[in-house]
C-alpha cells in the first residue's frame, strides 16, 4: 500500500524512495543491520530519523559534530 502511494506521488526528481520490508526487523538497529547487509546504505554520513519525530535540529551542525568525532576515532560510527 505504501509503495503504491509512493509510486503515484510526485516526488522531486532528486529524491529516490524505495520501500523495503522485513518481518525479521524488530528495532531500528535490526533495520539498519538489514540495510547494511543489503548494501543499501551508500552515503556517509547516513541520517536515520524516526518517522514520528518533529524537530528543528540543524542537521548541518549535527553532521559536522559527527564528522569531528569520526576524525578523533574512526570507530565512532554513530553520534
Amino acid at each position: 500500500m505504501l509503495q503504491t502511494y509512493l509510486n503515484n506521488s510526485k516526488w522531486p526528481s532528486t529524491i529516490s524512495v524505495k520501500c523495503i520490508t522485513s518481518s525479521a526487523c524488530l528495532s531500528a538497529g535490526d533495520a539498519l543491520r538489514e540495510l547494511d547487509a543489503l548494501n543499501i546504505i551508500r552515503s556517509d554520513p547516513f541520517v536515520l530519523i524516526s518517522g514520528d519525530v518533529i524537530s528543528n535540529l540543524n542537521l548541518k551542525k549535527a553532521i559536522a559534530f559527527h564528522k569531528q568525532k569520526r576524525k578523533e576515532d574512526s570507530n565512532n560510527i554513530m553520534t
